[in-house]
């Protein structure tokens, strides 16, 4: 998972932020999406989630209907921390170093109020008793907190965050083709020896295990696919799990809570639907396999039809051996070492 920080630099944070507390403001203008900007997606997490993860602790947060009522927001959720910090919901790039530089200049300054692009440092005692005002806007920061309120500014946060997610995963060892070329979420976890080629997308809380290689043009949605193990090109995995040195052929989807075992091969244009196939088995191409249930060292050939149901699933003792065409059909129960002929049809109970 990308931890958020500045590109790849170890995070930096003040000695004085552990007294410093954080509000989030969410303003509550629509957006051009049709929805409050906070809540806009972004590589993964909505804009709210990037800023507080942005905040070295967990901030409060509050609605903000019009910018001149911000004091009278404040004032109510003010705690004892040295400082208070005030960052803006719709300000999705800005990093925990950052944040922490803004503690360590108005530390510097002994400062009652700093204004940055957008967000504050107060003193904490000093605004419980005034409206703090400060004369100037500071530099520091100002790229990270640009607002995002409008089509390019989105799609410029978009970039960078992808940018700072990659770079993350590459410093961790990961190895990227053609990192341009590829998308990640933020919730996503790969690990050191991936290879990852152009043109693939990792979605969600996916897990892309060491060694592992996911090539062109595939789709990785919510997944684990464990070390060693070879995703070809044009695959979706989507909630599905993908063991140790399995391989899974070009162009097949692997959905539904689907489970490929450790060493075994699918080969290319399979579905595996709701179906989990074990160690050691090999599927042919071009089959379809629903609801299904493959033991260990299992053999079915190019083309073949495993036709589960949610009530009755097909099941595949280990040792057997399916020829090409063959369709299985619900309730079908293949014995262990048991031939099923080429093209047979087999109904089930």
């Amino acid at each position: 998972m990308y931890e958020i920080m500045e590109e790849t630099e170890v995070q930096k944070v003040s000695l004085e932020s552990g007294s410093a507390d954080y509000i989030v403001l969410l303003p509550q203008a629509i957006s051009f999406a049709g929805k409050k900007n906070y809540e806009i997606n972004l590589c993964g997490a909505d804009m709210r989630s990037w800023v507080e993860r942005a905040c070295n602790k967990k901030p409060s947060v509050a609605e903000l209907e019009h910018d001149e009522e911000m004091f009278d927001v404040l004032r109510p959720m003010l705690k004892d921390g040295t400082y208070t910090i005030v960052l803006f919901a719709d300000t999705p790039l800005l990093t925990k170093k950052s944040v922490g530089d803004m503690i360590d200049l108005a530390t510097s300054q002994n400062a009652n109020v700093l204004r940055f692009e957008r967000g504050y440092v107060f003193k904490t005692e000093e605004l419980k008793k005034q409206n703090l005002f400060a004369s100037k806007t500071q530099e520091l920061a100002k790229n990270e907190m640009l607002k995002i309120d409008t089509i390019d500014a989105l799609e410029k946060a978009q970039r960078v965050l992808q940018n700072r997610i990659i770079k993350f995963h590459m410093a961790n060892g990961a190895y990227f083709v053609s990192p341009s070329c590829s998308y990640v979420d933020s919730l996503a976890t790969i690990e050191p020896g991936a290879v990852i080629e152009p043109f693939v997308k990792i979605e969600g809380n996916s897990l892309i295990g060491a060694n592992a290689k996911i090539c062109s043009n595939s789709i990785i949605s919510s997944s684990k696919i464990e070390e060693r193990a070879i995703v070809k090109n044009g695959c979706n995995i989507i909630g599905s799990y993908v063991a140790d040195s399995a391989i899974v052929g070009n162009n097949s989807c692997v959905m539904n809570k689907s489970i490929v075992g450790e060493e075994t091969i699918i080969s290319a244009g399979c579905v595996l639907d709701n179906s989990s196939v074990n160690k050691n088995s090999k599927i042919g191409i071009g089959s379809l396999l629903s609801n299904t249930k493959i033991a260990s060292g299992v053999n079915v050939g190019a083309g073949v039809k495993c036709l589960g149901s949610d009530i009755l699933d097909v099941k595949i003792n280990s040792g057997a051996n399916v020829g090409d065409g063959a369709e299985l059909c619900a309730g079908v129960n293949i014995k262990q070492d048991a031939n099923v002929p080429t093209g047979a049809c087999i109904k089930g109970q």
